[in-house]
């Protein structure tokens, strides 16, 4: 493991921590939420730890009731969210198109290229 990604993982678990403490969530409660042991979710609070995979953080922060600038955020710490960059380089993919340099797309732009994503990767292998 990379110090960046001991750094990564500490910052997301403090993060968690702040949520849940913010909400009211005991340790307890956090750990079942996240399908680990209490005694696990302690370690990892305090020293960082393997992070969980998008879903499972997805439906942590919808259990906790996060906003959507909350929960965009709780992604980043982990590593987890979708960027702009990411937007554009599978709309590159999907499309073939080169010109889309350090372009800004809206949350009606993203919804179309989640759609067309989906699409592909539904359809049947050759």
């Amino acid at each position: 493991m990379t110090e960046q990604d001991n750094t990564l993982e500490k910052s997301f678990w403090e993060a968690e921590r702040r949520h849940r403490r913010s909400r009211g969530v005991s340790q307890a409660e956090a750990s079942q939420m996240l399908g680990v042991h209490q005694t696990i979710l302690s370690r990892k609070e305090t020293n960082g730890g393997k992070i969980p995979d998008r879903e499972t953080v997805l439906r942590f922060a919808s259990e906790l009731d996060l906003d959507s600038i909350e929960r965009e955020v709780f992604l980043t710490s982990g590593g987890l969210a979708w960027t702009q960059s990411f937007y554009r380089d599978v709309l590159k993919m999907l499309n073939g198109d080169n010109d889309l340099t350090d372009r800004a797309f809206t949350n009606g732009e993203i919804e179309v290229i989640l759609a067309k994503s989906l699409q592909v990767l539904r359809r049947p292998a050759a």
